[in-house]
């Protein structure tokens, strides 16, 4: 079933980079009672970008933009902004959605999870693009050192064209690794004739709910 899932990006509190678990405690606990028993929050993860720990994720999956809407009217959301700013931000970034087919459960819990933004080429759709992908790059990875799972592709709500592709890695480090592998960079360059990488970054990430 397709979720709307929330990006949102900010400069994180000196005390989230030291301890974003323990500082994000209370706004999991104002979402879970403002959620209920619904469904309406399908997942929630939340960190910081590996190498840059100044700069936080906190990403919420929603069964839909209603329901995300729906959230805003209640109590617990003036106590969410109030407890996320007091605990962990010190200024808000962006936000962005994306609808995905389902949640990225997997590849959201990776050790390391890549988030990459993708803007369509003048021209281009997105079933040019996700025939290389399925085809090339994506069995590629799978023979890839240090690859962990896909969580597949989003497309933006708010921004016509754009896509974010999710991946998980078990580090950084061998992402760097194979990035090195000239027949692993043929397969990637092979979506650059549909798609211009706007940013990609890698990310830390913890579940709550």
């Amino acid at each position: 079933m397709p979720v709307d899932i929330e990006f949102f990006t900010f400069t994180a509190s000196e005390a989230f980079q030291a301890d974003p678990v323990a500082q994000f405690a209370p706004v999991n606990e104002i979402i879970k009672r403002g959620k209920g028993d619904g469904d309406d929050v399908r997942s929630l993860h939340y960190g910081t970008v590996v190498g840059e720990p100044s700069k936080g994720y906190f990403i919420l999956a929603w069964s839909s933009v209603k329901a995300h809407e729906a959230f805003k009217s209640k109590p617990e959301y003036g106590e969410l902004a109030k407890s996320f700013g007091e605990r962990v931000l010190t200024a808000p970034l962006e936000v962005t959605h994306y609808t995905f087919a389902d949640v990225p459960e997997k590849v959201l819990a990776a050790p390391d999870t890549e988030i990459a933004v993708f803007k369509l080429k003048e021209g281009k759709s997105e079933a040019d693009f996700l025939k290389p992908w399925e085809e090339r790059l994506l069995p590629r990875l799978a023979n890839t050192k240090g690859w962990h799972s896909s969580g597949g592709w989003g497309k933006s709500i708010e921004k016509e064209g754009h896509f974010v592709l999710l991946l998980g890695w078990e580090s950084k480090e061998l992402h760097l690794q194979a990035m090195q592998d000239k027949e692993y960079m043929t397969e990637v360059h092979s979506l650059g004739e549909y798609l211009e990488l706007v940013h990609f970054e890698h990310t830390k990430l913890h579940k709550g709910l």
